[in-house]
């Protein structure tokens, strides 16, 4: 793509009309917002040799039709000087997620490193478009791990949903269970999954949808939500990808309700130790896999704490109030 040479308004937004839109708007928006002294208008070519914008000079770059005027590698050049202070920066995209009749793309200006070889991986190797459309074929229409729409139902009916209530799926690949769950339940669905070609698939399969659902490509390791934002958190074996689950574990007590719910199902493996070929696969994954046995044993500690607590539950909860509201008037007392 060859950048256009023509600096007139008509050339660089694409309409024939542009300057009468330009006639009419430009003094509107000086109207409207000139008393703000912290805001400098100028009509520029971002991508000119000659720009007045400074290196390293902003934080923040905000674009509106960026990406329908510029290549790629002008959007680079424009965003990370490649030789900067002797390192190599990249655009590092943090999200992106579909808002109403747009696609918002966030990225950020990051020194190149290791820390997305994994997302690379399930892009460029497991979860390339060829392969999501071959997993798809032997699981079902929207889903690509075994199962497909029959175990969806079956695990779905122990969550009881309820109308409007707000779901998060971690790792929700094309979003089968998502549109399923949103169609049937009537209920709101937001779905992340770290694979750009995943969220790309079920970014295309939610357009007509009548349906809440709401899809964004995010580390869920990294991700943040406000405390107590949903009813349900619902993940299809995806944990398995996680390293750090204690951390992920933290961060999904915090983003459920009081009384929300927590799904998950997860590939498991033997006892024992396993062969070199199933090893050398485990490790080329990147998978953190345990047998039946350790799962077992985790749910049987989770359960002894839940038995210690729930016997002593009218104790537990005389204690910690009673100390909770001593801290609080300690506190108004100092600061009065």
């Amino acid at each position: 793509m060859e950048h256009s040479k023509d600096l007139n308004v008509e050339a660089m937004m694409l309409d024939s009309r542009a300057s009468d839109l330009d006639e009419e708007e430009r003094p509107e928006n000086d109207s409207g917002n000139g008393h703000l002294k912290n805001i400098s208008f100028m009509c520029a070519d971002v991508t000119s040799p000659d720009s007045m914008i400074e290196a390293e000079s902003v934080d923040l770059i905000f674009s509106n039709w960026l990406l329908m005027y510029l290549s790629d590698n002008e959007v680079f050049k424009e965003y990370c000087q490649a030789y900067d202070a002797g390192n190599s920066f990249e655009l590092s995209l943090i999200t992106f997620k579909c808002i109403r009749a747009y696609i918002c793309w966030l990225w950020q200006k990051v020194k190149s490193t290791d820390d997305r070889r994994f997302q690379r991986f399930l892009d460029n190797v497991q979860y390339k478009s060829s392969a999501i459309l071959r997993y798809e074929r032997v699981f079902g229409e929207g889903f690509v791990s075994t199962g497909g729409i029959e175990t969806t139902k079956e695990f779905v009916a122990k969550l009881e949903l309820k109308t409007g209530q707000k779901i998060l799926d971690v790792g929700c690949g094309i979003g089968g269970g998502d549109f399923y769950m949103a169609k049937n339940y009537d209920v709101d669905v937001v779905g992340i999954d770290l694979s750009i070609n995943m969220i790309s698939f079920a970014l295309e399969r939610a357009i007509g949808c009548k349906c809440s659902v709401e899809f964004e490509v995010a580390d869920c390791a990294k991700k943040i939500y406000p405390d107590n934002t949903f009813d349900v958190i619902y993940s299809r074996d995806a944990i398995l990808h996680i390293q750090d689950e204690p951390m992920l574990f933290r961060s999904f007590f915090k983003w459920l309700k009081p009384g929300g719910k927590l799904l998950i199902t997860d590939y498991c493996k033997r006892s024992g130790t396993p062969s070199e070929e199933f090893a050398e696969y485990i490790k080329q994954r990147g998978y953190d896999l345990h047998d039946v046995e350790a799962y077992g044993q985790f749910l049987e500690v989770l359960q002894r704490e839940l038995d210690a607590v729930e016997k002593d539950r009218d104790a537990f909860i005389k204690e910690f109030f009673q100390r909770k509201t001593m801290m609080t008037l300690l506190v108004v007392g100092k600061q009065s």
